[in-house]
């Protein structure tokens, strides 16, 4: 049964803050239309213009102090930077920033959301040890999702990620939680690309080496490539698990995005077997309306073919 979480209204400004290594990071979000030309936009209001006053591409801004917990009170922050929200290399390069930012600031559960529904649906089936598990999670990020499988008892987790300064931020942050972690800058050029090529080819992954695919990357504004995830699905053994999320707008119809038009079609034709889903606020924008989105798992039923990537009308 689809849950629905009420939405809860946000007041602005958007901001926190909290410790990370010996120095405290704190962080606020301005809206497209505020005003980026302070360092670090504390202490400056936010716009007034409504969301039917902005341009669509306006752009929203991250504003950052990095100050080590020893500093006099009195004493400048090291570090001072104001980032795009949409500039994802530049918050991977500043430590502590990504968990502010989307742990404490647009409040998005979304790791732990996607970690409880196939924990409880693992369960459901009589599973109560998940050493056995071996997860592949695509975008893996700063391994903020993985973090959640391991602490669910997951025994081996590798990571891919289009960015090298997703893999430098893991490293740095949570150097316990992969066993591999690969960088291929094909996945986010797969979306372009025609023709069987697999952009797992630049790594040596056996079939059938994997009983969990993750992905909590399909939900922001650049879709993960469907020949990405048919590399990475295919690696799965027969029977194995598939965790992810697509916007709410999925269910009814509405998403046309290519992901959520891919995934659809691979529930029609019997390639995964949906077993449970949950909608929930993925997280709150920053001009204070929230996003929703719908965690899924599923389990594999049958590999896609590469062909059927490009050509409609070849069978899976």
């Amino acid at each position: 049964m689809l849950a629905v979480q009420p939405t809860a209204p946000h007041q602005l400004p958007m901001t926190a803050s909290m410790s990370h290594s010996g120095h405290t990071v704190k962080v606020r979000v301005t809206p497209p239309s505020s005003s980026p030309s302070s360092p670090t936009g504390f202490g400056h209001p936010l716009s007034s213009a409504s969301s039917s006053q902005r341009k669509l591409d306006e752009p929203s801004f991250c504003h950052c102090e990095i100050r080590s917990h020893s500093a006099a009170a009195d004493e400048a922050p090291f570090l001072r930077k104001t980032i795009e929200l949409s500039d994802l290399a530049e918050i991977y390069r500043t430590p502590g920033l990504f968990e502010v930012l989307f742990r404490r600031v647009l409040r998005s559960p979304t790791p732990a959301m996607l970690a409880q529904l196939f924990n409880e649906e693992t369960k459901r089936e009589g599973l109560a040890c998940l050493q056995h598990i071996r997860m592949l999670d695509l975008g893996a990020g700063n391994g903020l999702l993985a973090q959640q499988f391991r602490e669910l008892g997951v025994g081996y987790v590798r990571g891919i990620d289009a960015m090298p300064e997703a893999k430098l931020a893991a490293d740095r942050d949570r150097p316990e939680v992969f066993d591999g972690y690969d960088v291929l800058p094909s996945f986010a050029a797969s979306a372009k690309t025609e023709g069987p090529s697999s952009p797992l080819g630049e790594v040596s992954l056996e079939p059938d080496s994997f009983n969990l695919l993750t992905c909590a990357s399909s939900v922001g504004p650049d879709d993960l490539p469907p020949r990405a995830f048919t590399s990475a699905y295919n690696l799965l053994a027969p029977d194995a698990w598939i965790a992810f999320t697509l916007r709410d707008t999925f269910l009814g119809g509405r998403d046309t995005s290519g992901f959520a038009l891919f995934i659809g079609r691979c529930q029609r034709a019997g390639i995964m077997e949906v077993k449970a889903h949950q909608r929930f606020r993925h997280m709150i924008e920053p001009d204070g309306k929230s996003t929703y989105c719908i965690a899924f798992v599923a389990k594999k039923v049958k590999n896609i073919s590469l062909r059927w990537l490009d050509l409609s009308a070849v069978s899976p």
